[in-house]
């Protein structure tokens, strides 16, 4: 299991929250296919058009696991700890997330 650096995240977590659309590259560390992805720290978000790409083309994702509620395709945290851990059919060494992330306001 390859967790995505937490350091490289936080670099454009306040940047991404705004709902515009993101590209995150990640180089692993070894070809890997079951993978974690925190899309923000401590703060409750809505991720909206969540997809995994390898060499520029869509790949499937299965999720295997998630804290986060999906509906239609946009996944909702509460703030602790959101993450997704997925898997996919290859084995991959270099990925790109994309996406757009939404503060959601607790009151």
């Amino acid at each position: 299991l390859h967790r995505v650096d937490r350091r490289q995240r936080q670099m454009c977590i306040r940047d991404r929250m705004s709902g515009a659309r993101f590209v995150q590259r990640y180089e692993l560390p070894s070809p890997s296919r079951h993978l974690r992805f925190d899309p923000v720290v401590d703060t409750p978000c809505l991720l909206r058009n969540f997809e995994v790409y390898a060499d520029g083309t869509p790949v499937e994702v299965k999720v295997v696991s998630s804290n986060g509620t999906n509906v239609k395709k946009s996944w909702y945290f509460n703030g602790i700890d959101s993450q997704i851990e997925f898997t996919l059919q290859d084995e991959y060494s270099e990925l790109e997330i994309h996406g757009s992330v939404v503060e959601l306001q607790e009151e």
